[in-house]
This record gives C-alpha cells, structure tokens and sequence, in this order.
C-alpha cells in the first residue's frame, strides 16, 4: 500500500517559466532518490500536485514542499492510502495548460494516463482542476 497526497498552490507573483523548470529538475533528481513518483500541473498561476510513495518519504517531500517560498496557500486537498501508484513511472511528471509537446490537457487525456485503480477522488480533483483553470483562463 501506498500514500497518496494532492495538493493546490498558488505560485509568488512573477513565477517563471524557468523557475518553473527548476522546481522540476530539483524534484525529479529528490524523487527519484526518494522513490516518491506524481504529477505537476500548472497554469495561471496555479498548482495541483498529486505525489505517491511511502508515508516517511511523502512527509519528507510535504516538508520541503510547504518551505518553498516560490509558492504559498498549500492546500492538501487529499492525504490518503492507495493500494498503489498512479504514476509509477514518473518520477514527477509535469504539464502546463499550453506547453508545446505536452499531452492535450483534458480531463479525457488526463484519465487515459492515469492508472485504471486511481481512487475516484484523485480523478475529479484533476478534472476539477482543468476545468476551473480553463473557465478563469478564458
């Protein structure tokens, strides 16, 4: 068994793109020696991250997570066990609404990546998060 955990935060005013990629490769390289895997989106200013892994490596990434100061308003929108990983071959996976050569952001593409035993209540908060972000962005 596995823990899971999705989050919301909102990035500091004049976040980018670069900053962006930063927070990827630094969390990648953590992961990967954590054995912690998971999903970022972003847009608009706005982040949604599901994380999996074992619960001391998971309070570990929370810690460091909740002391970034590029990002502030941590919401943990799930904190619970999953009989396994979503994205077991992502050591963290990153999407923004508009990035070039990404998957199509739709809640449809979305579900079709993630793992057919994903807890229903990870699903909606990803669809939500797609759908909220598409109606402020338009």
């Amino acid at each position: 068994m596995y823990r899971s955990v999705v989050y919301t935060s909102s990035a500091i005013k004049g976040f980018s793109e670069e900053a962006l990629r930063e927070v990827l490769a630094v969390s990648r390289r953590n992961n990967a020696r954590d054995d912690v895997t998971g999903v970022l989106l972003f847009d608009s200013g706005s982040f949604l991250q599901v994380l999996e892994g074992e619960e001391k490596s998971l309070a570990r990434v929370l810690r460091r997570i909740k002391a970034d100061t590029r990002h502030h308003g941590v919401q943990v929108l799930f904190d619970g066990v999953v009989p396994e990983r979503s994205f077991g071959e992502w050591s963290m996976g990153c999407a923004t609404i508009d990035e070039e050569g990404a998957f199509a952001l739709t809640p449809e593409a979305m579900s079709r990546k993630l793992a057919i035993d994903t807890p229903p209540v990870i699903r909606v908060m990803v669809r939500t998060f797609f759908h909220v972000q598409r109606r402020y962005a338009a």
